[in-house]
């Protein structure tokens, strides 16, 4: 809603960033919704500018990945600069979704003052044996990227 400056013209109340992102994400979708072109995807330029958008996006797209797997899963490399995406698994949407979901959730890990001794609750799933499940209170008296390498390797460090 516009409003009136005493010393000026109505004025507009700046977007937030998710607004300004649902609205291109919308323009997006609507452009491209019947393509089946990768490249014509993710060139749109909507796309681009939710990408030149930054870091600040990051957070709404693991939310949305988070309620089904989607597309965000080609711009989220090259805005964080990162690609937790195994080899064998790109391609597959839903499992590229996954692997940012975890990436996000290590994040959310190294972004936290573990302080020593602190016990941290770890859940692995291994994508090649299901059934193989580390759950529980660890103990870690190690630095971020020990934990890191534990979270992402069992085996590592017992």
């Amino acid at each position: 809603m516009a409003t009136r400056s005493a010393t000026g013209p109505a004025t507009t109340p700046p977007e937030t960033v998710e607004q300004r992102f649902r609205q291109l994400e919308a323009a997006w979708k609507a452009a491209t919704g019947v393509l089946s072109d990768d490249a014509d995807i993710v060139e749109h330029p909507a796309f681009r500018e939710i990408i030149g958008m930054g870091a600040a996006v990051v957070p709404l797209m693991l939310s949305d990945l988070e309620q089904r797997p989607r597309l965000w899963v080609w711009a989220l490399p090259e805005i964080t600069g990162e690609n937790p995406v195994p080899v064998a698994d790109r391609g597959n949407i839903a499992r590229m979704s996954d692997a940012w979901l975890r990436w996000g959730r290590m994040q959310l890990i190294r972004d936290s003052a573990l302080g020593e001794g602190q016990k941290v609750t770890a859940t692995v799933h291994p994508d090649d044996d299901p059934v193989k499940r580390l759950v529980g209170l660890v103990p870690w008296r190690g630095d971020l990227e020990a934990f890191d390498r534990w979270l992402n390797d069992p085996d590592e460090g017992l």
